[in-house]
């Protein structure tokens, strides 16, 4: 039985933190007779779904490989033919990665130290390196938390692609319910860009954020309150002139695409397109704002390792399928590099004093639609060396001299989550984690690191 249909019988908050408990242990156990590794258990303490980004590793690590079993659900059905992909798995015993002017690390040691669960590397179409950590393995569909945001900015581009959407138009062109709204008058694009004007505080933890309010609705399945969330917040500064990372920009894309759609849902619309021809090995799941409801554009797309990174070939090859191209012909230049009329958007300045005026600092990369783009040279990543705020973990003298991955482009989630694309190399790397804290600096830097590294090593 699904938690949320359990909330409308029992609203205590005890309940709801025992129930999810419950669950969690169900998860365990009706997983093994599929997966005898997925096992891990938590221990007899209370959870709260709503506490989703904050639960403890023994708990947060059954919770990410079951999405389903916690929030309502959609399948984006597999086709019937899989994709093979070719091993040419190599040994990485001389593998070595540095960060700054540390001293080198292993691959084993980017495991650990980044409590990495899954890690997936394709070259020239063939599996270069696939590790599973933490009882995950082949046939594990993990959470994707923010990296569904880049999913739902492909599915935009093929709506413009199929004339659905002119991203050129407001967002009440679509959903008329927010005429009158401040995101009414917000254009596409500018959703896309994370440029919306919104006022919209992006905070995983603090009750009160705009992000968590969002996020209580979705554990609640209560998608009226979330419509009504949305089309209540303010505008803070005009549209298409500020950056500022938003969850709820991407869950107003979700419902556009809901809208224009007609009957078929979100989930069916990427099956048809993209899941089912492109040759997956699993259906995957997207988590709903409520039940039957419209699939979060924002995040939790759960699928297998190996079917993320089919995706990532899907557009590592500019979105196209045996030959017929499902984006638009600039579709390249739009999504994975910063618009040059957007110097808001440009390397170095996502979270200068333009954007961030109260805690403004240099930043390396732009942003596309939905999609992080890593510079042609890279620039100062500030604040990495910071060891009262990062500890150890802190960075004295970040590289700076980037040569593969530079020009390249990646999705991102919460937790350590990657999908990168790197065309001119013609690689996909995806990184599956559970760290202990939704957003990390010099471990996101770290992965940089180690993908830059990665990247060398198969060249040689």
């Amino acid at each position: 039985m699904q938690l949320n249909k359990l909330f409308t019988i029992l609203k205590s908050d005890i309940m709801k933190k025992s129930l999810f408990f419950l669950l969690i242990l169900a998860v365990g156990m009706t997983s093994c007779e599929d997966d005898p590794t997925n096992v891990t258990m938590p221990e007899k303490e209370e959870a709260d779904v709503h506490n989703l980004l904050q639960l403890p590793m023994e708990q947060r690590v059954p919770a990410y490989r079951n999405m389903d079993q916690l929030f309502y659900t959609r399948t984006i059905a597999k086709g019937k033919t899989a994709l093979a992909l070719p091993r040419k798995e190599r040994s990485f015993d001389a593998f070595r990665y540095t960060i700054g002017d540390q001293s080198s690390f292993t691959l084993d040691d980017f495991m650990e130290r980044n409590v990495i669960t899954g890690l997936l590397v394709i070259k020239d179409g063939c599996i270069q390196l696939e590790q599973y950590r933490m009882g995950n393995n082949e046939k594990t569909r993990w959470t994707s938390f923010s990296v569904a945001k880049s999913f739902t900015s492909t599915l935009i581009g093929m709506a413009i692609k199929d004339g659905l959407i002119d991203i050129n138009q407001p967002v009440k062109a679509y959903l008329p319910n927010f005429e009158g709204s401040a995101y009414g008058e917000v254009l596409v694009k500018h959703l896309l860009q994370m440029s919306s004007g919104i006022d919209w505080i992006e905070d995983y933890s603090e009750e009160d954020s705009s992000f968590k309010t969002l996020f209580n609705n979705f554990a609640d399945g209560t998608s009226s309150q979330m419509h009504q969330q949305l089309m209540g917040l303010p505008a803070a500064y005009p549209t298409g002139v500020r950056f500022n990372y938003s969850t709820g920009d991407s869950t107003i894309l979700g419902m556009i695409l809901r809208a224009v759609l007609g009957k078929e849902t979100l989930s069916a619309y990427l099956s048809r397109k993209v899941w089912s021809r492109m040759g997956m090995e699993s259906d995957a799941y997207w988590v709903l704002d409520s039940k039957d409801g419209t699939e979060w554009g924002g995040g939790c797309i759960s699928m297998t390792l190996r079917d993320e990174a089919r995706f990532g070939l899907f557009i590592l090859n500019n979105g196209q399928i045996n030959g017929e191209s499902l984006l638009p012909s600039d579709w390249n230049s739009m999504a994975y590099q910063p618009d040059p009329d957007c110097p808001h958007l440009a390397y170095g300045y996502l979270y200068s004093e333009q954007n961030c005026p109260n805690n403004p600092f240099a930043y390396p990369m732009g942003y596309g639609y939905c999609w992080w783009c890593l510079p042609p040279i890279w620039i100062d990543w500030e604040g990495l060396d910071d060891e009262e705020y990062w500890g150890e973990r802190a960075i004295a003298n970040p590289k700076t001299d980037f040569n593969h991955i530079a020009n390249t482009f990646t999705a991102a989630g919460v937790f350590g989550q990657y999908l990168h694309i790197n065309q001119k190399d013609n690689q996909v790397t995806v990184v599956w984690c559970a760290r202990d804290v939704a957003e990390h600096d010099p471990m996101d830097f770290e992965t940089m690191c180690f993908i830059e590294a990665v990247t060398d090593f198969l060249n040689e």
